[in-house]
This record gives structure tokens, sequence and C-alpha cells, in this order.
């Protein structure tokens, strides 16, 4: 059975749309709904360890489920699934049972999901035919490692990615076209 191996925040649920709203609500800092920079280093008015001191706070007290990027992609890991393919979600997100709780009420299907900031050494034991990542570091980190990878195109921070291991998506529609068509280039070869 091939594996699709999905990251999560960025990916599948909406992390920057939560956090941007909690940081105007709670701070009264703005944010970029769409940021230059993955983790807002760019858009915020303080000092790199201030904002993660924040990020990291709002992750260990986060009580209010992340929407999905898109009501599509809710379902799409598992129309794959049922399509034969094995699903895994990788996430570096610290707070492991408020994931596994949103993505449940979300009824997002997976087949196993790990918790890890360092990824690559699940990814090449599990050998996926892709990966879909939108962390800028991991995405070069998987093309250095000759991974294939698919990454959200609609993202300001994902727009200056580009390698031989990297395919850029517009929508969940063209997504899964993706996938598929990668999944037949394999089966061919």
């Amino acid at each position: 059975m091939s594996t699709i191996i999905f990251d999560i925040d960025g990916v599948i649920l909406d992390f920057n749309l939560k956090f941007v709203n909690w940081m105007k609500n709670k701070y009264n800092i703005e944010l970029e709904l769409n940021p230059v920079s993955y983790d807002h280093c760019d858009d915020f008015p303080g000092s790199h360890e201030k904002l993660y001191e924040y990020i990291h706070e709002f992750v260990d007290h986060e009580e209010e489920h992340l929407d999905t990027i898109c009501s599509e992609i809710a379902e799409l890991p598992r129309k794959l699934h049922k399509l034969g393919f094995r699903i895994v979600m990788i996430t570096a997100y610290r707070n492991q049972e408020a994931r596994k709780k949103n993505l449940a009420e979300l009824n997002i299907y997976y087949d196993q999901i790990i918790f890890d900031d360092n990824k690559l050494p699940y990814v090449q034991e599990i050998a996926p035919i892709c990966c879909i990542e939108d962390r800028p570091k991991t995405v070069k980190l998987y093309n250095d490692n000759n991974i294939p990878t698919l990454v959200p195109g609609y993202w300001n921070y994902t727009q200056e990615l580009k390698g031989d291991f990297i395919t850029k998506y517009r929508d969940t529609q063209h997504l899964e076209e993706l996938i598929i068509k990668l999944s037949q280039k394999l089966k061919n070869n």
C-alpha cells in the first residue's frame, strides 16, 4: 500500500487564522493573515524570542479547535484512503491531545499520527510516494533528500520554494490530481 504523508497545520488546519485572531484579541497585536515568513518574524513588532513565547502560550492553552484550510481538504485523506493509500500525519505541534481531538471533531481520517519536529527520519523510514508540507525549512530538507513534496502555493511564505522534488498546488482538487498523477507515474515505472 502506498503511503502519503500530510503535515497538519498550514496544510489541513488553519493554525494561522486562529493564532492571528488570538494575538489581536489577547494582546492587541496585529499580524498578517498570509505572512511572508512562515512564523510571522517579518510582521511581528518584537523579538523572535517574544514571538515564540506567544506561539507556545497559544499552543499550550488552545481550547478552541482550528478550522480546516477549506472544507474540501477535510475529506481528502479519507477519499485517498478509499483509493488504497495509507494516510500518515506528521506534525511538530506540541499539544498532542488537542490536535487529535481537533482532527476527530472535524472527522479527518488518518491511519497513523506522529508528533515530532524532526520529521525526516520518519519520512525516510516510511518512504511515502509524497509528502504534503508547508514549512519552508522542512520542504527544503525533503527536496535535498529527493522526497517528492507537494506544497500549498497559496501561502506567501511558500512562494520562493523551488526544487526538483517540489510541486506547488493551487487548491484541494489540484492536490488530489497531483497525488493521483504521481501514483500512476510510479506504478508505470
